[in-house]
């Protein structure tokens, strides 16, 4: 395989992180089914009009530091070294500690980042973890453009007591609180219509024992959508309802962003390539 070396690069590849029971073959499926195109180029001697590059990311899914695509976003330069010594594991270990002890000098890495100017195109091979394609029976997805995202953290504060001698009138219970405003959010998304997803995926009940009153807690919103001011709007009416719920209950909260990225419409000369080769092999497909 030969390409034109003053010319950017075309990179294929994918990650190789995933998340739990999330499906084993998420990213890393793109790896070496790229590594297999790029020997099939290379044995052929075929004569490329850009370089080709096997690329590999590692946490895009953010199952270690809680923010996703960890991998990219540092070759790129989007998180520095203060962002690696504030990032950590649910453990407490600290992503500067683990990219040391797998073997990196965080220090050194923002000399090894990639430029704008060297990339040509990035061709993603992903097994589709939704349904969609087995519900449409098509082989092949072509993606339009990549959902942004907003990870919150709700915090919701009653009062802890006794689970025998409180009344049910006079309670505040913090659980109670929560699910109330986990199924607006439910509401809120399926309202909206296609294309918006939310999820709620990790909660933390405190006490947490089966005979006391929940007094405090905390769970994660994970609301995607590809336009970003979609996702704006959900979060105002989500915390709209919280600020409405907490007139008829008394109490307290308080939320943070945790993940946050963008929004991307994809290349429509790439969608209209694959699209393309799609045809000429007479594969289904669906964009």
């Amino acid at each position: 395989m030969r390409g034109y070396k003053d010319s950017p690069s075309i990179f294929v590849g994918s990650h190789i992180g995933t998340v739990k029971n999330g499906g084993k073959y998420d990213g890393l499926t793109g790896v070496p089914a790229e590594l297999e195109a790029i020997r099939i180029f290379k044995e052929s001697d075929y004569v490329l009009k850009h370089p080709l590059e096997l690329i590999i990311f590692s946490e895009e899914e953010g199952s270690n530091f809680s923010t996703t695509m960890f991998g990219s976003k540092s070759l790129l330069g989007d998180l520095e070294i203060d962002d690696f010594k504030r990032l950590k594991t649910s453990n407490g270990v600290l992503a500067y500690e683990v990219l040391r002890d797998v073997g990196y000098n965080p220090e050194e890495m923002k000399n090894f980042l990639l430029e704008e100017e060297e990339i040509y195109a990035m061709i993603e091979l992903h097994i589709e973890q939704g349904e969609v394609l087995d519900q449409s029976k098509k082989s092949i997805g072509i993606v339009t453009g990549i959902s942004g995202m907003r990870t919150l953290e709700i915090t919701i504060s009653g009062i802890s007591n006794h689970a025998g001698t409180t009344p049910m009138e006079l309670r505040k219970d913090s659980l109670v609180i929560s699910s109330k405003i986990i199924l607006e959010i439910e509401k809120i998304v399926k309202d909206f219509g296609k294309g918006m997803v939310a999820t709620v995926g990790q909660l933390e009940n405190l006490p947490n024992v089966p005979n006391v009153i929940p007094g405090k807690t905390k769970f994660t919103i994970d609301i995607r959508h590809v336009e970003d001011k979609y996702v704006e709007k959900t979060i105002e009416k989500i915390i709209k309802k919280i600020e409405d719920l907490e007139k008829e209950i008394y109490f307290e909260y308080k939320f943070r962003t945790i993940a946050k990225s963008k929004g991307e419409a994809l290349s429509k000369k790439m969608i209209n390539s694959i699209e393309k080769a799609t045809k000429n092999l007479n594969i289904e497909y669906k964009k």
